[in-house]
Parts: structure tokens; C-alpha cells; sequence
């Protein structure tokens, strides 16, 4: 929502439950630029960047409604949330208006089904109540994060998979594809062929929670590309923004912040960003004609002030090479399991399989709600991360060549033929 990297909003890290923080005032959003544009704009799904008071909650921050989650950990069909074994938050779902209006109530519905019903009744209502008038329905599923809760039916398309963790995330992505082929079917009856729709993840998959990120390097939570290299796709119905084939591809760098600016583009509303103090840059002719668009981009940056654990981190790259300094929370590849037992390269500690084991038995007691912040949380995302930064001995420093070595397995931090291409990317950050 926001148009600036996040280390320029004052939240480079998730919000726990009961923060009390937010995105600034001052800082415009996606829903109230291109409400300014003429669009109305709706919100269903998971927000998390704010709910302490009405202003920071999406219909505060530009939305006209909101049905959904505030946080994160909440279960598929409670919506509880827990930070661990009868230690409840509680239930984390409502439908809020711009006009002050709001009710809570418990869900009953797999959050998947309720978040795609909720936002076809949107583009519907939408429809019937303003005709013509162009619509931005931002639409944030809770899937594939933990709990891993999946339905029956689609965890069951799953059942070659021997690692439980992989097994309900895979059950959680088949419903997920399933919603979002639902959700591409009504945009086209109901808005017709002139719709736009992005499908983005927000980082590489948590491979202690299910998520497997091979070949790639690490995983969420660290700036490794297993952590923020993630694959999008866009669907253009009337074929107005791409001269790219329906089953085509585009190899080029584009961040997350970079859909404000390229759909204000569209709008006919470039204007309006201004003097905003944009990190995103329209990618509108690199989808028509390919063109190189974005050299460069901050992946993380934060300092231990910032951190909830007091670890410091920077990652940037400048066309093919990528430069990270920082603690390593998880520098190890993952593969896909071929038992029950997560599969990672740091085959020389016993810890990983320990503290899994402990989890799972933690979970088989009390179940995977109660028992997602902790232990699973806890052991598998700070114990097992400090293990790993105490290994490594303090701030290190990596340089890799992207396109030669995508997987990032030869730091040339070391290398005499890289020092001047390394001091360059040091001076700037």
C-alpha cells in the first residue's frame, strides 16, 4: 500500500500483536491517490501495518471498506489468534467503513473462502452501486502463512508430500489457487474485459513453517533470494498494458513499489506523484516493449535499533550484482523433504531436527494454533536464528554475481577483480 521502501515508512519489521504502531500520517497510500485518480477503492484480506486507532486501520488510511484481519497468526476458522498454550489474543476479523461504522464477529469460514467471497461481493456491489466507475479492490489473503490449515479436500491433493509442514502448506496454496481463479472468473463477468489483475507475493516462502524456496538461497526473514526473489503474475484482459503473450514472461527487476506509480500510469494520474518521494518507478514499458525499467533497489535495511532481536541488516543490488552485510539469520538452502523431516543444507548441527521435533509434539498436544507464535515461532525463528548468527561470528559481509551465480554460493567479497565494484555498492548505502 505504501510507495516507499520500508525502511523510509518507520516499520522495517513486522508488527506484533498489541503494537501500537503505524504508518506515518503524512504518508500517502495507494487507495487515497488513486481515489484522487477517480477510482473507489476496497479492501479485503490481512493488513498489518496498523490498527491501534481508527486512522491507521485501511479505511483510516484510504480505503471505503475493509473486511478482514488486522495481524497475522490467526487460524483459518476461529480467527483466534494466540501467542501460545491458552495464552489467547483473541479473534482478529471485522467489517469496518469510512464512515465510522464497524462490527467484529467470529468468521466460520476458512479465511480463504471467506476473503474470496467477501471480495467478489465487493466487485459486485460495486457494479450495481456505481455503474462504470473504475474499481481498485486490494485483495490480501492470509494463505499460505501458519497456522497451516488447509481444507480436507485440498490438503488431499497433496498426500504424495511426506513432510507434514510442506504437506498443509501445499494444501494451503491449492486453495489459494483455487481462489484466485475464482476471483479472475467474476472480475471478468462482472467488470468486464477491461480489468487488470497483479498477483504478488509479499516474500520468499518460511521454510520452518512449510515454505521451500529451491534452488534459491535462504528464506523469509533473511535478504538472501530465497527471501525476496518472488514470482508475480499479472493478467490483462483487454490487453491494454502488455504486448507480452498471455503465457509469456518478463525478466526484469521490478519491487513491490513500483505497482503505485505504473497504475497511476494507467490511471492517466502520473501527476499526482509529485513531490511524494517515490521509491517505485513506473514499469509500463518494460510489460509493453520489454524495456529496462529498474537497475537498482534496496532489499532491507535496518539497524539493531529497529530490530526486534537486535540483529542489523542491508541488502542492495545494482544490476547483476548484489551486495549483503549484516547478521545472517538463515544463510542455509533448503530442498524438498523426502521424509518427515524439513530438508536444509546445515547437515554438521543437531539442533535444527531438535527443536522441529519438539515442535511438532507441541503442536500434536495442543495443535498448530495455540502453539504457532510459540514454540513453533520461537524456537524455529529466534533460537534456531541465534544459533545460526552465532556461528557466523558477528556482521558479515557477502558480494554475489546474480547472473552467474543466482543461488549465491561464491562470495566475491574476497575477490581482488570485485573490490572496486564492492566499494562502490559500500558507498551506497
Amino acid at each position: 500500500m505504501c510507495l516507499r521502501y520500508a525502511h523510509k515508512t518507520g516499520l522495517p519489521f513486522a508488527m506484533f500483536p498489541g503494537s501500537v504502531a503505524g504508518l506515518p500520517p503524512d504518508m500517502a497510500t495507494m487507495p487515497q491517490l488513486l481515489r484522487q485518480a477517480g477510482y473507489s477503492a476496497h479492501m479485503v484480506g490481512k493488513w498489518h501495518i496498523g490498527h491501534a486507532q481508527w486512522a491507521q486501520t485501511p479505511v483510516g488510511r484510504g480505503f471505503e471498506s475493509h473486511v478482514g484481519s488486522f495481524m497475522w497468526d490467526l487460524e483459518s476458522y476461529t480467527k483466534m489468534m494466540w501467542r501460545g498454550p491458552g495464552w489467547a489474543v483473541g479473534r482478529d476479523w471485522g467489517r469496518h467503513h469510512e464512515n465510522g461504522s464497524s462490527n467484529h464477529w467470529a468468521e466460520p469460514r476458512h479465511a480463504t473462502l471467506a476473503i474470496t467471497q467477501e471480495a467478489e461481493d465487493r466487485m459486485r456491489e460495486h457494479r450495481e452501486d456505481q455503474g462504470d466507475k473504475p474499481l481498485f479492490l486490494y485483495v490480501s489473503y492470509n494463505a499460505a502463512h501458519s497456522p497451516l490449515q488447509p481444507e480436507a479436500d485440498w490438503e488431499a491433493k497433496c498426500g504424495h508430500i511426506p513432510h507434514l509442514w510442506r504437506r498443509q502448506f501445499c494444501g494451503m496454496v491449492v486453495g489459494l489457487d483455487k481462489a484466485i481463479a475464482s476471483l479472475a472468473d467474476t472480475a471478468r463477468s462482472v467488470l468486464g474485459e477491461n480489468t487488470v489483475i497483479v498477483v504478488s507475493p509479499d516474500n520468499g516462502g518460511s521454510t520452518w513453517f512449510g515454505g521451500n524456496n529451491e534452488p534459491l538461497r535462504g528464506a523469509k526473514l533473511t535478504p538472501l533470494e530465497g527471501g525476496v526473489r518472488v514470482p508475480a503474475c499479472r493478467l490483462d484482459s483487454s490487453r491494454a498494458y502488455s504486448s507480452v503473450p498471455a503465457t509469456g514472461s518478463m525478466d526484469r527487476m521490478v519491487h513491490v513499489t513500483d505497482w503505485l506509480p505504473t497504475f497511476l500510469s494507467w490511471a492517466g494520474a502520473s501527476q499526482l506523484t509529485k513531490d511524494l518521494g517515490l521509491d517505485g518507478l513506473d514499469q509500463t514499458q518494460a510489460l509493453l516493449t520489454g524495456q529496462l525499467v529498474r537497475r537498482e533497489m534496496v532489499l532491507e535495511m535496518y539497524t539493531k535499533e529497529d530490530s526486534h532481536d537486535g540483529t542489523e541488516s542491508v541488502a542492495y543490488r545494482n544490476g547483476k550484482f548484489k551486495i549483503v552485510q549484516g547478521h545472517f539469520r538463515d544463510p542455509h538452502w533448503y530442498s524438498e523433504p523426502v521424509s518427515d523431516m524439513v530438508a536444509t543444507s546445515d547437515t554438521d548441527s543437531w539442533m535444527p531436527r531438535l527443536l522441529e521435533l519438539i515442535v511438532r509434539i507441541a503442536e500434536w498436544i495442543f495443535g498448530n494454533g495455540p502453539t504457532d507464535i510459540m514454540p513453533h515461532g520461537m524456537l524455529l525463528n529466534v533460537i534456531l536464528f541465534n544459533h545460526h548468527i552465532k556461528r557466523q561470528g558477528g556482521v558479515k559481509t557477502w558480494l554475489f554475481d546474480l547472473e552467474k551465480d543466482p543461488y549465491e554460493m561464491n562470495d566475491l567479497v574476497q575477490s581482488k577483480a570485485h573490490h572496486k565494484i564492492l566499494r562502490s555498492m559500500v558507498l551506497t548505502l
